[in-house]
C-alpha cells in the first residue's frame, strides 16, 4: 500500500506508515507513535546533530543495518529515533536515517560484517562452480559489481540476477553493443551478432566448449 502523509505538530511527514496505519494512530505524545513493524514510541526528529545520551545516527540505505538495529533496540525496550530531512520549497519531508543506541549499532555493524562476509564467499563459490573457465578478472569485476548491487551478495535475489548480471557485463565488455544504433532498423543483424557472441562467451566460461 502507497505511504501516505501525517500531520504531526503542523508540519507534513512522509513515513512508510499506510492509510490504515495514520488512520489508528494515537501518539503517546506529540512525537510519538506505532509503526506498521509494530515498533512503538518511535520518535520524530528533524535534526541528525541533536539525538538522546549514548545514540549515534545511522544513515538509511542499508537495508540489514537498519532493520536490525530498529529490532534490537525496541527488544531492549528502548526507543528508536527516525530522523527526517525538513519540508523544503522543493522537496517534500524525507526520512533520512535513525538514531539508536550506540552498543545496538555496535553489535549490529559486526553482525553485519560477518554476514556480508558469507555473502562474499557463497558467491564466489558460486562463480567458481558454475562458470569454472572465466578469467579471474572477470570473476572479480563480476562479484565486484553483484557486491555493489545487493547487501547480501550470496542471497537469493543476488544469486538468482547472477545470470542477468553477467550477461550485462560480456555485452557491455566484449561486444560492440553501445556503439550500436538502436533505432535502425539496419542494426538487427549487428544485434543478433551481439547476443550469439554473450551466448558462446558464457559457454566458455562454463566449459561446455
Amino acid at each position: 500500500m502507497a505511504s501516505a502523509p501525517i500531520v504531526m505538530l503542523g508540519m507534513t511527514i512522509h513515513t512508510d506508515a499506510t492509510s490504515e496505519e495514520i488512520r489508528n494512530f494515537k501518539p503517546t505524545n506529540s512525537n510519538f507513535y506505532t509503526n506498521r513493524l509494530g515498533e512503538s514510541l518511535m520518535q520524530i526528529t528533524f535534526n541528525r546533530d541533536s539525538r538522546p545520551p549514548g545514540y549515534v545516527f545511522v544513515p538509511a540505505g542499508n537495508v540489514y543495518i537498519t532493520r536490525h538495529c530498529r529490532r534490537l533496540t525496541n527488544e531492549s525496550g528502548r526507543s528508536v529515533e527516525a530522523v527526517y530531512r525538513g519540508k523544503s520549497q522543493k522537496k517534500l519531508a524525507k526520512q533520512v536515517g535513525i538514531h539508536v543506541p550506540e552498543d545496538v549499532f555496535e553489535q549490529v555493524a559486526s553482525d553485519f560484517e560477518t554476514f556480508e562476509t558469507r555473502g562474499s564467499e557463497k558467491l564466489w563459490r558460486r562463480l567458481h562452480k558454475n562458470y569454472p573457465k572465466m578469467p579471474l578478472v572477470d570473476k572479480n569485476e563480476i562479484h565486484h559489481a553483484v557486491s555493489s548491487r545487493y547487501s547480501n551478495p550470496g542471497g537469493k535475489s543476488a544469486l538468482n540476477e547472477l545470470y542477468v548480471t553477467i550477461d550485462s557485463y560480456i555485452r557491455d565488455r566484449y561486444t560492440a553493443y553501445k556503439l550500436l544504433n538502436i533505432h535502425k532498423a539496419q542494426d538487427t543483424d549487428a544485434f543478433s551478432e551481439v547476443r550469439q557472441k554473450i551466448r558462446k562467451t558464457i559457454a566458455l566460461w562454463r566449459g561446455e566448449n
